[in-house]
């Protein structure tokens, strides 16, 4: 009896592993074939070489800094295979794929509390949906910051529909919250749930509430100790040095991001235009099936719990601050409204085998049928978002390097094509000989700086030494105009 015990525990077990280890599979077998092999400007992950670059130098990214995305980065590009650049878009596969399956957890768990009966179905159809929705898989491919930030969502997300029973659960909220906000400050938003869960928790004592409040909020405060080491790299005046954080004004310029301030608020006449394309987005990822499922899942099957207030506030608080962030990749910071949609979508999906036939082949047939429209679509998807043939960055840096004569300065416009000569010339070493000046930057002092300490012998005195100035400053010196706004050129001139 108890072999037989034993045996089918096992079983049991096999059983309830299968589907997430199968979800965990196929997403990144899916995005390993679709990942761009090198530097990409696909998906608009033309910040890569940004990213990369810093990783691999030791040197602070663009606003905000993304420290935790810094140090796992690092981690990844020692992994012995393919090139520097591959490493650490296999950042951003592992992360999206570990995304899908907290999710599948956060929704088969929920499900399961209900006494629903297919749970792990719902789950393993909610993972699906995220994983292979077209704006969550163009992140997975690429190297960038969003693909960490919907993995600590989702746990997030995860950690606070979890009992307040469950050990040291305080702890980790606070842990990962602080982490989360050490990657990418927008999850600030989740402080209001922070606050909420422990002031609305009607089983706590007021001392206890604020014991509590004290110990997640230490958690939180440890690791957000992260942010230290931003001073710490540019301590080393390392080429990519964004805002120069040794300074206590810098490190505030850099982490809260003063550079894209002006970018907060769009137009009212432009906010309706915003809404309409939202929904279009929404229905280019999840399709109308998927739509309907998850409107179900928000609607129909609502209940009063952890995981609707949690899902509906991200969703709501992201989507809107989407809505109104002026930029060209504002779609990204959906990503957790999408977490949250995904998550609808199978509890949809689990209330819809509810309601049809009690035949137990009928509800196989539908979700056959589910399963199988998302693998259809997927394939229509993957042509827009697969980035294993994107040569653009390293043709780019090819012909400049190619056409520059030696001991040129290269002005250089556009980001795509300044984190790109960025990651050849400092992260491998690429024509050591080039000054690669990037002209938007030149009106801040910390970068300025950072050019003296990178090429000591480029003279860059005041005044403000703009690409005229430069030039009339290091006579002798040839020179190039380097611009990816409108078409990929370089235009030099010899003494």
């Amino acid at each position: 009896m108890v072999k037989i015990k034993i045996t089918m525990n096992r079983s049991f077990s096999l059983v309830r592993s299968a589907p997430p280890v199968l979800l965990g599979v196929v997403l990144f077998s899916i995005y390993i074939t679709t990942m761009a092999p090198g530097l990409t400007w696909a998906n608009d992950g033309s910040d890569g070489g940004d990213l990369i670059t810093a990783a691999a130098i030791g040197g602070v990214p663009h606003p905000t800094g993304y420290p935790v995305y810094l140090i796992l980065a690092r981690t990844f590009q020692a992994i012995p295979v393919g090139s520097l650049a591959y490493r650490t878009n296999l950042l951003s596969a592992m992360c999206m794929t570990l995304a899908s399956i907290v999710l599948y957890a956060l929704v088969a768990q929920y499900l399961a509390a209900q006494g629903r009966q297919w749970p792990q179905f719902a789950g393993l159809v909610a993972g699906l949906s995220f994983g292979l929705a077209p704006l969550i898989w163009s992140q997975a491919v690429i190297t960038e910051v969003y693909a960490l930030h919907a993995l600590l969502m989702a746990v997030l997300l995860f950690l606070y529909t979890q009992s307040k029973n469950m050990r040291h659960i305080y702890r980790w909220r606070g842990l990962f919250l602080g982490l989360s906000l050490g990657n990418h400050v927008t999850s600030i938003f989740l402080i209001p749930i922070f606050v909420a869960d422990i002031v609305l928790d009607q089983s706590t004592s007021t001392r206890q509430k604020w014991t509590v409040f004290l110990n997640q909020s230490l958690w939180v405060f440890v690791s957000l100790t992260v942010y230290l080491v931003l001073p710490f790299r540019a301590s080393s005046f390392p080429p990519v040095n964004w805002g120069n954080p040794q300074t206590f004004d810098g490190l505030i310029w850099l982490v809260t991001g003063q550079l894209y301030w002006d970018q907060l608020l769009i137009p009212v006449s432009s906010f309706i235009h915003r809404i309409a394309a939202w929904t279009s987005l929404l229905l280019e990822n999840f399709s109308l099936p998927g739509i309907c499922l998850g409107l179900m899942g928000v609607v129909y099957f609502f209940q009063r719990s952890r995981f609707y207030v949690c899902t509906l506030w991200i969703a709501i608080t992201f989507s809107l601050f989407s809505l109104q962030y002026d930029t060209v990749d504002s779609k990204m910071y959906l990503i957790p409204a999408f977490l949250c949609f995904a998550a609808w979508v199978g509890v949809g999906m689990d209330g819809i085998l509810g309601l049809v036939d009690r035949r137990l082949i009928v509800k196989v047939v539908l979700g056959t049928v589910v399963i199988s429209f998302m693998f259809i679509n997927a394939i229509h998807v993957a042509p827009k978002v697969d980035a294993s043939n994107d040569k653009r960055a390293d043709q780019f840096v090819e012909m400049v390097f190619a056409q520059a004569p030696s001991q040129a300065i290269l002005f250089v416009k556009g980001d795509g094509a300044v984190f790109s000569l960025w990651y050849y010339h400092y992260a491998l070493h690429e024509r050591p000989d080039l000054f690669v000046v990037a002209s938007d930057l030149l009106h801040f002092p910390w970068y300025l700086e950072t050019l003296r300490v990178t090429y000591p012998v480029l003279n860059l005195t005041e005044p403000f030494p703009w690409p005229q100035t430069i030039i009339e400053m290091n006579l002798g010196l040839p020179y190039c105009y380097v611009d990816t706004a409108n078409t990929m050129e370089i235009d030099c001139v010899h003494p």
